[in-house]
């Protein structure tokens, strides 16, 4: 299965596309500079997948985090990461800060099973990079297709010949 390119405001819902006019404003000024989340709140994180034939690579960034400040996590076909940001010089008088401190990250349906004893995730220079191999039920089987000609050299058998009906009565145990 092949993921599109999704237009960043494509994926958004209205009660984000709101939040993100009010967060903010137009040409990118703020509206509310002093907005402060409420305690908890849980900061969405950006993210880049790419699918490879052999999975998915998804890459996050997490910019001052340690590899212990990271978070993943995969329950079914749903990749967690989250990360916490700590606040730094907090004593100083900001004319301009963007950088929000707290919780945040993300949670993303995959597209397919993954095979969760092979994910591997890397944080460098603030990238966080998951690769997801497919579970082997997500990877396309080739089935041999087989001539007429070649089926009556081998002796092959169909589901629907007699003999094929026979074995799989007989492997059912009628």
């Amino acid at each position: 299965m092949s993921m599109r390119g999704v237009e960043p405001l494509g994926t958004m819902t209205l009660r984000d596309a709101i939040d993100r006019l009010f967060g903010e404003g137009f040409l990118g000024r703020t509206l509310f500079p002093g907005r402060i989340r409420s305690l908890g709140e849980e900061q969405r994180v950006p993210v880049n997948i790419f699918e490879l034939p052999e999975g998915l690579m998804v890459i996050v960034p997490m910019p001052g985090l340690q590899a212990n400040d990271v978070e993943i996590s995969v329950s079914g076909n749903v990749l967690t990461v989250r990360g916490r940001r700590t606040p730094g010089q907090e004593d100083r008088d900001y004319l301009l800060k963007e950088w929000d401190y707290g919780p945040y990250g993300r949670t993303i349906e995959l597209p397919f099973p993954v095979d969760t004893n092979h994910i591997i995730a890397t944080l460098d220079n603030g990238v966080l990079t998951v690769n997801l191999r497919k579970a082997a039920s997500a990877i396309p089987k080739r089935i041999h297709v087989r001539s007429a000609e070649e089926r009556n050299l081998t002796g092959g058998e169909t589901h629907s010949s007699p003999q094929g009906l026979a074995r799989e009565k007989a492997s059912q145990g009628h």
